[in-house]
């Protein structure tokens, strides 16, 4: 298995995309939004979508990102965490 640094390696020109607040963008399913509940104040709150912090957002998130450019078929594309490298 080749690795992401040798992959990107064999590129000349490359761009980086930095997803600011991405984790934002992915939706908790209905029924798991009560394993991030809170209580403030006595007002109960549940996250809708995954807030950056929670234990398994990271993989997640990656997950969502891989799923997109292997859809998408986008040769060159790398991602880790919410930093996307393009190149050619």
């Amino acid at each position: 298995m080749q690795t992401v640094a040798n992959s990107v390696a064999q590129y000349n020109w490359f761009s980086s995309l930095d997803l600011k607040s991405a984790y934002h963008q992915v939706p908790i399913l209905p029924e798991e939004r009560l394993f991030t509940a809170f209580e403030p104040n006595g007002q109960f709150y549940q996250f809708k979508r995954i807030p950056f912090g929670l234990k398994n957002a990271v993989s997640c998130f990656q997950r969502v990102v891989n799923e997109i450019i292997s859809k998408y078929n986008c040769k060159g594309t790398y991602a880790y965490l919410d930093n996307i490298t393009v190149c050619a």
